[in-house]
């Protein structure tokens, strides 16, 4: 089994046998039960360039000088101008071994992606998702997104026994858009961090015409997949 703790936000915690990895690392929002940054993290991934999704990413590199990112090319770039560790820059339709038995693909999301640095901001790439398999668990990690009909592909190709879908609505689809692009089983994130994220599990739950289950985590507690 993979166990995983929600952080806040889109900020995810993975640990299977001694391996840990982190997605979008904000551990500056609101919700988040770890203080200060965090060690023994083995991998990031990144979904896209917003501060609220790479957060934390360089200070805990800093922590942990054996960590690598795993994010798109143009994130890459820009991280390994930070620090020293192992940036690894791919792209959609990639897939990589992360370490732990985990592979790895990246897949498309609709959003935005600049990165916001103190010299202004920079070209983040295009965001994206990400289907994690490995250890007797897969999932896929949708990122920032609007739904979009290749949801469909990526369900029927590599069949993901849970999904990470954001459902605040305002910056990203809502629970309305989210109902309609869910299977199997759904955990929510990227809600209540905000006032102007205002979509809701419930909502979520009441909009789904499917036999979706919706599995909504709280902050800090650990759900084995």
């Amino acid at each position: 089994m993979v166990t995983v703790t929600w952080l806040g936000h889109a900020a995810f915690m993975f640990k299977h046998s001694g391996f840990t990895f982190m997605i979008d690392p904000f551990l500056a929002n609101p919700n988040c039960p770890i203080k200060g940054i965090p060690t023994g993290i083995d991998v990031i991934l990144i979904t896209h360039g917003h501060s609220d999704h790479i957060g934390s990413t360089v200070d805990i590199l800093k922590a942990n000088p054996s960590c690598k990112v795993f994010c798109n090319v143009e994130i890459a770039t820009y991280l390994s101008k930070k620090v020293s560790n192992n940036v690894v820059g791919f792209n959609k339709g990639g897939t990589v071994g992360i370490g732990g038995n985990f592979k790895v693909t990246m897949v498309d999301a609709l959003h935005s992606s600049d990165i916001d640095t103190d010299e202004g901001i920079l070209p983040g790439g295009t965001p994206a998702g990400f289907v994690v398999k490995g250890n007797g668990t897969s999932f896929y990690f949708s990122g920032d997104t609007d739904v979009f009909s290749d949801m469909a592909v990526i369900n029927d190709l590599y069949q993901p026994e849970y999904a990470f879908l954001c459902i605040g609505d305002f910056y990203t689809m809502g629970p309305v858009q989210a109902a309609y692009s869910v299977n199997k089983t759904v955990i929510p994130m990227h809600y209540g961090t905000f006032p102007a994220l205002t979509g809701t599990p419930e909502e979520l739950e009441k909009c789904i015409k499917t036999n979706t289950k919706v599995l909504t985590l709280k902050f800090g507690s650990a759900y084995d997949m």
